[in-house]
């Protein structure tokens, strides 16, 4: 086995150990020889019998690692020069351009006139009175009447004269005495009846808000007047107001349904229900004379702790036929 001192920069031959030391890697390497040609194939010879399979022998020690050789790396050879670029061709010359003819010189601009004074106002003359008007004279006396002459035709009619200023009225006469009262005629027909109804069905209504009335029968004579779904305008005169309502809580809550009418707030004419723990309903009436010495504007106001679900309200309105 061929082996390598690199520390001692030696070779030494296998089958002389002792030979004299060969410089290491001194020279450079040679150029690699031609390959020879490939002889011809011998015949194959006849595949012996397999023999036995021998017993395995005994694995031998592992050999030093042999020193790796270095690559020589040849020269590249040079680059050919490339050929030199042609010049470009010279451009032709630009036609001459014309001579521009002279422009005339602008002439200065003549100062500007000063601005005369203007002149102050006159003075003016005070306004003239107007006179007095002069007395009117008085009325000379009424001529004796003549004898009446013949009728004269016709003379031409004379302007308008003025109108004479208008005399005081007369005293007023006593009052005569009073004649007997008369039969009594038949009955007249009574008057109609003035009424109208509101209702609204499964509204939800937070605290503190208006409920909404929809009208179910209206009233022709416009004593009884929707102006939106919350406000209802009412005539001057005596009223009945009867209303029930209904509401869905949650859990435990209170219903305030307040009337306002004559500008206020009336908790005497409203509703109060106070409800227990769970989901339930909350429900209550009113009925009460409504007396407005004016027109006024009649609202249903919801309080309560929690929104109110699932309200049901029916309303009516009766016109009393009595005077204030």
């Amino acid at each position: 086995m061929t082996r390598w001192n690199h520390s001692l920069q030696e070779y030494k031959h296998p089958i002389c150990p002792g030979c004299n030391p060969i410089p290491c890697c001194t020279g450079s390497i040679g150029p690699t020889g031609a390959t020879g040609p490939t002889g011809p194939t011998g015949l194959q010879g006849v595949q012996g019998i397999q023999g036995p399979q021998g017993v395995p022998g005994p694995t031998g020690p592992t050999g030093p690692t042999g020193v790796t050789g270095t690559t020589g790396t040849g020269a590249t050879g040079p680059t050919g020069p490339t050929g030199a670029t042609g010049t470009t061709g010279a451009t032709g010359p630009q036609g001459v351009q014309g001579p521009r003819g002279v422009t005339g010189s602008t002439g200065p601009t003549g100062p500007t006139g000063a601005t005369g004074q203007t002149g102050s106002a006159g003075i003016q003359g005070p306004m003239g009175t107007t006179g007095p008007t002069g007395a009117t004279g008085p009325t000379g006396p009424t001529g004796l009447q003549g004898v009446q002459g013949i009728q004269g035709p016709q003379g031409v009619p004379g302007p308008t004269g003025a109108t004479g200023a208008t005399g005081t009225g007369g005293a007023t006469g006593p009052t005569g005495a009073t004649g007997p009262t008369g039969a009594t005629g038949p009955a007249g027909s009574p008057p109609d009846d003035v009424f109208a109804s509101f209702a609204n069905y499964m509204a939800s209504f937070p605290s503190g808000t208006l409920i909404s009335m929809y009208p179910s029968i209206t009233d022709p004579t416009g004593q009884i007047t929707p102006t939106d779904l919350q406000h209802i305008s009412l005539a001057a005169g005596y009223y009945l107001v009867s209303y029930n309502i209904s509401v869905l809580f949650d859990e435990k809550n209170y219903m305030q349904v307040t009337p306002s009418y004559n500008s206020a707030a009336h908790l005497d004419t409203g509703v109060y229900f106070m409800t227990g723990e769970g989901r339930s309903t909350a429900n209550g009436s009113s009925h009460f004379i409504l007396r407005a010495q004016v027109p006024t504007v009649f609202t249903l106001t919801y309080s309560g702790s929690a929104t109110a679900y699932d309200l049901q309200l029916n309303l009516t309105i009766v016109r009393l036929n009595r005077p204030l």
